[in-house]
Parts: structure tokens; sequence; C-alpha cells
């Protein structure tokens, strides 16, 4: 690709019409000239090996975040973003922001290259070179590195000196193997020139401008059908990172709001929420990710190519829709997507999920809330999801069921207060309880009864009909797309279109990383768990009816045992015994390795189960490799 420098007090490269209109200025105050060190080749490739791990996604320390060019200009700021908090905090979300480098001093971000050899950055590395840690010994316990109670300590330009005497040990970069000496030599030379910033700009390709064109035609459509549907792909897909060829050096791009149509710059709204309401027009458009791409933020990809395009119309296309007003963005509606897109048939949004089930899914382990208890802690440590067949589901196919249970499911909105919060977390569960009775009492009603066929199990090459990630105390991981990995699990998650969309706006699209701890903790956490034993008793309904109620008790053992859990909620928990029947005929003691055995034969080869890491067959009490 042809080099080029851009200013970084703008996110976006200019756009018009079928091209892009790069400009050919520099970064920072000094222009790197050929014989000097460049950024991009020669800084960039050691930041992005020996720092980035650390300085990116939500919790860079200092916020310092080291991706690109941009997020070293900005500097760093004495902010910790998952630190509880009484009042909101203003985003410092950095890859879809139009702030410029002046708004984020007035935020209070600081430069960390400012002084060269004495600058903060110089200083810090300095440290680490001078005080490496020994190699393949035991990390020193007098430095705690924990991410979760390790206090901030980057230090401003009045604090480092006091830092670097009472921290002589934990110098940059920090716990991992530090600069070679040819590195450390080469990064403050940089900082002694005075950190010049040049950046290697996203050249798009004609397959880019080409595809980018079909989509942004796609999703600004200016009737209310096409309103709706673009608002609701939207808010599901603007985390993914989107490809628009299928090759290894792909461009990056993102999904956002912008305050520019089409033949402009796109420029991201300010709203760093996704469904948030924005003040004015805007447009769906697809701006360049110009920075290092990370596992934990990035890893949710979507290949925006023909085959991706014509499914995604084919789906909405399925059923006649119309939509004659639009809902807006008040909390109400904010919080509860079935209501706000019922306009949408329920089989075309529940086809649309699953058409890309794990990418959407991946989003909750890889996003914002995944970090200690905001919402990792409230599932077990390995967990496998399917998903209710769009042909059979309940919820999607019944009419008048659905019209009795969707006013029971709006979730709970930002509470003013810690009592409001309670009490509205309450009601929330009494209302999900009351509908997991209501689909008992319809299938009575109509004699269904829970068949392995319920389970969806993929509709073209490539679909995810089996979900499983792992969980840590502070993250979580997906694994990739259709791989069964490891034992059987201790129970799985049935997923349908409420507990899916449940999921999805608690722990994504409504999650307030910038929020108070009683958003994250009402809106966010407790909803998730909420939705985990939702998905769990739906799970349940395919064992016989007879070992639901030990099972939920042996899953929720100790001091969250079923009998505490029911004596906790009032009467109207409905333990699983009183859930949908089953038709699935089972012939031993462990039905759950059973329904597994079952489910694998069903779905072939869309599952790969060829690694199965100490899964033994029904009977077999040998591990297998």
């Amino acid at each position: 690709m042809q080099k080029r420098a851009e200013t970084s007090s703008r996110y976006a490269r200019l756009m018009s019409g079928a091209m892009f209109v790069l400009a050919p200025v520099v970064l920072g105050s000094l222009a790197a000239s050929a014989e000097e060190i460049s950024f991009t080749q020669d800084i960039k490739p050691i930041l992005d090996t020996k720092c980035v791990s650390c300085h990116a996604c939500y919790e860079a320390p200092g916020q310092l975040d080291l991706r690109s060019a941009r997020g070293v200009e900005r500097g760093a700021m004495k902010f910790q973003s998952y630190e509880p908090r009484n009042q909101p905090a203003e985003s410092t979300v950095l890859w879809t922001s139009p702030k410029t480098l002046e708004e984020w001093r007035k935020q209070g971000f600081f430069s960390v290259t400012e002084g060269g050899a004495d600058s903060i950055m110089a200083q810090l590395l300095k440290l680490g070179h001078e005080n490496p840690v020994k190699a393949n010994e035991q990390f020193p316990t007098n430095i705690v590195i924990d991410e979760i109670t390790r206090k901030n300590y980057l230090p401003n330009k009045f604090e480092v000196d006091a830092y670097i005497a009472q921290h002589p040990q934990e110098g940059m970069p920090l716990a991992v193997n530090g600069l070679t000496d040819a590195e450390y030599e080469t990064i403050m030379s940089w900082l002694a020139a005075g950190a010049p910033l040049d950046e290697k700009v996203i050249e798009p390709t004609a397959v880019d401008l080409e595809q980018i064109a079909k989509w942004e035609d796609f999703l600004n459509g200016t009737d209310n059908r096409s309103k709706l549907m673009a608002r609701y792909i939207f808010e599901h897909s603007f985390q993914f990172t989107f490809f628009f060829e299928d090759k290894d050096d792909a461009n990056p791009y993102q999904l956002v709001r912008s305050t520019t149509p089409v033949g402009q710059a796109p420029v991201p709204v300010s709203e760093f929420m996704a469904n948030r309401p924005v003040e004015g027009d805007f447009y769906y458009r697809f701006a360049p990710l110009n920075h290092t791409q990370c596992v934990k933020v990035t890893r949710t990809q979507l290949l925006g190519d023909d085959a991706k395009l014509d499914r995604i119309k084919k789906i909405f296309s399925e059923e006649e829709w119309d939509v004659d007003v639009l809902p807006g963005y008040t909390d109400a509606e904010r919080f509860d997507p079935l209501s706000t897109f019922a306009a949408i048939p329920p089989k075309i949004r529940w086809k649309y999920l699953l058409s890309d089930a794990w990418a959407f899914r991946s989003t909750i382990p890889h996003g914002p809330s995944c970090h200690g208890n905001l919402a990792t802690s409230v599932v077990q440590e390995q967990a496998w999801e399917v998903f209710e067949n769009p042909e059979t589901s309940l919820y999607v196919n019944d009419a008048e069921y659905r019209a009795k249970v969707d006013p029971l499911l709006s979730m709970v909105a930002n509470p003013d207060n810690v009592m409001q919060g309670v009490l509205a977390l309450n009601q929330f569960v009494k209302h999900r309880f009351e509908a997991m009775e209501l689909a008992a009492k319809r299938a009575e009603e109509t004699g269904y009864k829970s068949k392995i066929s319920d389970i969806w199990p993929g509709e073209e090459a490539g679909d995810t009909p089996l979900f499983v990630f792992f969980r840590h105390d502070d993250t979580a991981w997906s694994t990739k797309k259709n791989w069964a990995a490891g034992d059987y699990p201790r129970v799985a998650w049935v997923l349908d279109l409420p507990i899916f969309e449940h999921a999805i706006y608690s722990s994504v699209v409504n999650f307030e990383l910038f929020g108070t701890a009683d958003d994250q903790l009402f809106t966010s956490r407790e909803i998730f768990g909420m939705t985990r034993v939702a998905a769990e008793i739906n799970f349940l309904r395919f064992l016989p009816e007879e070992k639901r109620l030990p099972i939920f008790r042996d899953l929720y053992s100790g001091e969250l045992s079923a009998q505490k859990f029911k004596d906790v909620i009032p009467e109207w928990f409905p333990l699983p015994k009183a859930t949908i029947p089953t038709a699935i005929e089972y012939k031993t003691d462990d039905p759950i390795r059973e329904f597994f055995d079952q489910l694998f034969e069903y779905m072939g080869p869309a599952v790969d189960s060829a690694y199965p890491i100490n899964r033994p067959k029904s009977g077999d009490d040998a591990d297998t490799v």
C-alpha cells in the first residue's frame, strides 16, 4: 500500500462518491523525513508486540490507547472506566469518537510524549529497561498486577519522579518481557526527536468501495420500513469489525451512525451508545478502523460480501410487513427491544440473529460488560448454547401466546436510585417467570412437547447452531465458530428470541460502561443473570420431568441452592418441573449426555465435535483424547 499521513484530530478520511480523499498532512508537531525514525514503520511494531496487550480495549491503564498514532497523541488520563461511580462519566472511547485533540485535553487527557527524554513515556520505559523482571522466574509477589484490584498508578508529569522512587520495579512494559536494547534505543531516539507521528491510513480497495456503496444504500432507505430495519441491524452489529474481502490483509471497518451522508467524510455521532438519541439527522456509514486489531474487541468479525448482504435482504423480505410509526429512543423503548421492533415479524428477527449467531453472541464475551462481576461471574465456567428452531419456536410462531407474553418482557431501565432498581428488578424476575408459566400453559393447551427438532440445526453452510464459551473470573472467550470444545457441560442454554434479545441488550446495547454502578447492576448484570436462568430452564424442558428439579438443584448448589433460591423468591417461582413436557425418550440415568449425543447426531457436520477433549461416550468411563 502507498503510505500516507493524516491529521489525528479527524477520525475519518474524506469519502466522496466512489473514492476516498486522503489528506497528506502530518500527525503531531514534527514531520518525519526519510532519514528519521518512522512511527508507522519503526515504533508502532514495537508498541503492538510489547504494549498493546494492555494499552487497548476499554480499560487501558490511564486510558492510554497505543493502537494508533491518534491514541498516542491523545495520551493518558487518570480515569478507570470500570470503577464504581455515583454519577455518569464522559466517554473515553477513542475509535469512533469525532473529538479533536483540543477536546480530549479539555476532558483531562495529557501528553505522555512531550518532553523527549524527560517525557512520561521515556522515564517509565527507562525505569523498566534498567530494572527488568527476571526471565523464567516467578513474578515478584510485591508487585500487584491484578487488573481488578490494582490501582491506576499512571503518573502525570508532576508525579512521575515520585512514582519512580516508590515503584522502582514497575517500569514499562510491566509484567512482560521488556524491550530489547534495540527497541529501547529506537523509541528513545524517536522521543528525543519530538515523537513525530505519521500514520499509514487505510487504502480502500475497489472491492471495499463497491461493497460499502451497496451496504450504505441498503441501510439508508428513507421509508419507515427501511429505517426500522436499519436500526435493528445497526444496534445488533455496531461492535462488529466488518471486512469486505476474504483475505488476511483485508481492511477493517466499523458500522457507525454518522452526522454526514454518503459522499462526505463519515463522522461518528458523539453519542457512543448504539441506541441513545442524537440530535439531528444521522446516516449509517462504514468508517475505517485505523488501529491495531486486538482479539478482545475485534474478534467478532463479519465478511460483508454479496452473499452476506443478499442473505440479509432475503431474510427481511420473506414476509410482508410495514411500519406505520417509527419507535423513538426513550428509555421505555430502548429497554424493550421486543416491543420496539415488534413491527418486524418475529421470525424475520430470529432468522436474522441466527444467520450470524456466533458473531452476535460473541459481542458479549468480547464486549465491555465481560469484566469481573459485571457479567462474567453470573455464568458457569463452561457453557454450550443452542437456539430454538424458528420453524417450531413457540414465541416466534404462536401470535396468541406472543401477544400475552410480550408485555411481561420489558427489561429494567436505568434506575434513579437503588430502591427503584430493586423494585424494578423484582418485577422483571416475576414477569419473566410468569412468561415461563404462560409457555407451559400454552404447550398444555396445544399438546406441544419438546423434541430434538425444536433445536435449530443451521440453515446454510457456515451457520453456527452451537455456541461455546469459557469464562474466567475476569473475562470470557468464545471458541471458533462451530467447535464443540470440552466435555459435555453440566447444563446447556437454549436461547429463544426473547432470551437472546435480553442477553444482547443487557450486556451490549444498553450496557452503560460509563454509567453508574446502579445502571450496570440493575440493567446489565442482574438481567443477564436472569437470562442465564431462563435459558437453563428452557434446556431442562428437553429432559425427563422427574430429572429436572434434581439437575436444577445441582446447578445451584451450596449457597445458591434451589431451595434457598426459592426461599428468597416468592411463591410464583416456577421450579423446572412446571415447564413444557418432553417427547424425547431416554434410556440411561444420564439424560444430559444422551441429549448431547442425540444433538450431535441431529446436527451432523454443522458442529465440529472431532476434538472432544476428555469427552467419554455414553456408558463409557474412559476418557478420550
